[in-house]
């Protein structure tokens, strides 16, 4: 029997609007050598960035993703176009505004 091991990297979360590229710049992600070189290369870490849709802003739907590697390259960043009426952006912790979701966001 072969056994696959599955490894968690903490995601960063996204606070501000710049992309998610300006913001790893200055970030450094040494190798951990604890980690086997082959493991660490297949590691990814996800963060996804929600606003609240329907009565009262409750309910929750994807508004961003973004992917990077064990490195901090980015993989993915984009902002999702939300079907339905957003009702709070939740800009405080998203760092969503109603342009991002507007100005070329892709369809899910």
């Amino acid at each position: 029997v072969r056994r696959r091991r599955f490894l968690i990297l903490l995601a960063i979360h996204i606070v501000a609007t710049p992309p998610l590229h300006e913001m790893l710049g200055s970030l450094s992600f040494p190798p951990d050598p604890s980690w086997p070189a082959p493991a660490r290369e297949r590691t990814v870490a996800l963060d996804c960035e929600m606003v609240g849709v329907g009565p009262g802003g409750h309910a929750s739907a994807l508004a961003r993703a973004a992917v990077i590697d064990w490195r901090g390259r980015v993989l993915y960043d984009e902002y999702v176009r939300v079907e339905g009426d957003v009702t709070d952006y939740r800009t405080e912790f998203s760092g969503i505004r109603p342009h991002h979701l507007r100005e070329g966001a892709v369809t899910p």
